[in-house]
Formats: C-alpha cells, structure tokens, sequence
C-alpha cells in the first residue's frame, strides 16, 4: 500500500495550541537526521520531523491578525523611576561611614563633684586594704549604674589632670599621689574587736564587687562565717559548709565567700580544715 505524505501535516490536538510536524517518507536504509523521528510502519519507516513554529505568525493567529501594543502610562514610569533612584541612593549611603555618637557635655561643676566623690570612695576602700577598686562598684557607689556614663567619663578626665587616680583594666586604684595627699596616716586598731571590724569591712566590700557576690543571701553566708572562725581555731569545711545553709561546696554563695576570704589572706587550709590566718589577730589569737 502506497501512500502520498510528502505534503502532510499532523495536528499535536493534546497541547494548548497546534504544533505543524512535517512527515517525510523514507525506505530502509535512509538517513535519519538528528532532529527527526521514526516511525516504523512495515517495510516503510516515516521520519516526523517537528517544526518551529514562527512566533510573528502565532501572535497573529491569537489576536486574529490584530496586532496590539503595550504601553505604560507616565505614573508606572514615574513610580518605577523612584524606585530605581531610591535603591541607588540606598546602596551609596550604606557604603558610607556612619558618623560617631558624640558625647553629651558634662558642666564643669557637676564633673568635680562626681570626682570627689569618687576619690573618697578609693580612699575609703585603700585604708581598709582595697587598693584597686573595680570601676562599676566605684560608678554605683556615687550613684551610676552605668560605669560608662558622661558624668563619669567626665570625672576620670579630671582625675587625669590631677594625677589622683587612675583607670586601667576595669578598675581605680590611687596614684602613689593620691595617696600621699588623700590618705590618712593609718592609726592601728586599740583592740582585738576594732582589727576584726576592720577587716569585716574589707570582707564586705571585696564581696560588693563581685558581679556574683551581690546580696543579702551572700553577706549573710559570710557573716555566718566569719563569727565561725573569728575564735582563732581551726574548723572542718563541712562544719563551715554548714552553717551558712548551702547544700553543697560547690554552691554558688559559698565559692564566692572561700574565694573572697583566700584573696585577701584572712583564711588557710589544710587537711579539710580552715582556720584566720594571724593576720586578723594583730593582738594574738583569743585564748
């Protein structure tokens, strides 16, 4: 059976749209290009090849020949013109250096009062044997919760013109200037009581600056302590453990009272035991 398909065209009828695919025939042994498919059929293979359809004539086919133009009214060109303009203008300032907050300027009298201040609160803290004092302790102590606030700033300024005191690694501590003009010559205690006072308020401020350390739950552990071991004697550390209440040695509270007593030298250890060194008894240890 013979059959005439040099100018047949099938219809692709499953898509949105028809697809002309032109069909030649060939007999065996043609060659079969690499865009063409194959259709055996018997003797005769059918070679479909499928062809491009022309867009210019699809367009045409769709609007029935009527061609038709989009056209943008002059408010999108403006709106999308400030939007380009608005991200170009974006993009510059966020490359460019943001300028640096300034600092609020401190009067001279309210400066030389907070630095007054904060002398005597390093003087009180060198006399008691606090010879650097951690800067927000010292900014809490004349009123600033802050310790970078412009007031205080501005009082470390003035200490800087002094030679009083100075400010290095987060704490104050006197100049050998501030201490020969601030300090007071140290009157040795009368009694054994008033040594013990003395270094009691040592205990408490070296607490006070610890970040840990703040509370009434950790003075009170210390003070538990310290009428402990106040007798000269040595003592069990679970005895010591506890009187203050904590469960365990490795309880918050009672690591930062161990910690502070062992920094200023008033407590030794041994053999699971703790005892005030003789530092705290400059009349000899109680009978």
């Amino acid at each position: 059976m013979d059959y005439d398909l040099t100018a047949f065209n099938v219809q692709d009828n499953k898509s949105t749209r028809a697809v002309p695919i032109k069909v030649e025939v060939c007999t065996e042994g043609g060659h079969n290009s690499d865009d063409m498919h194959v259709i055996s059929d018997g003797q005769d293979e059918i070679k479909v090849k499928e062809e491009v359809p022309n867009d210019a004539e699809t367009k045409q086919e769709a609007t029935h020949g009527v061609e038709t133009k989009l056209e943008v009214s002059d408010n999108e060109n403006k709106s999308t013109n400030t939007k380009k303009n608005n991200f170009e203008s974006k993009s510059i300032d966020e490359d460019e250096p943001k300028p640096k907050k300034g600092r609020y300027q401190v009067k001279p009298e309210l400066a030389h009062k907070v630095y007054e201040k904060m002398v005597d609160e390093l003087v009180g803290s060198y006399v008691i044997g606090l010879k650097e004092v951690p800067v927000d302790t010292v900014a809490s102590t004349v009123g600033y919760k802050n310790p970078r606030s412009d007031a205080i700033y501005a009082a470390v300024k003035v200490a800087r013109e002094t030679g009083v005191f100075t400010k290095t690694k987060g704490v104050f501590r006197l100049t050998d200037q501030g201490i020969q003009n601030h300090v007071p010559k140290e009157i040795p205690p009368a009694n054994p009581e008033e040594a013990l006072e003395k270094f009691w308020m040592q205990l408490e401020k070296k607490l006070s600056s610890g970040a840990k350390s703040k509370g009434k739950a950790i003075r009170t552990a210390a003070f538990l302590v310290w009428n402990l071991l106040k007798d000269g004697k040595s003592h069990d550390m679970a005895n010591v453990l506890s009187v203050t209440g904590y469960k365990g040695r490795n309880s918050t509270g009672f690591e930062q009272v161990i910690k502070a007593l062992k920094e200023l030298k008033f407590i030794e250890k041994g053999d699971n035991k703790v005892s005030f060194t003789d530092k705290l008894f400059p009349f000899g240890r109680p009978a």
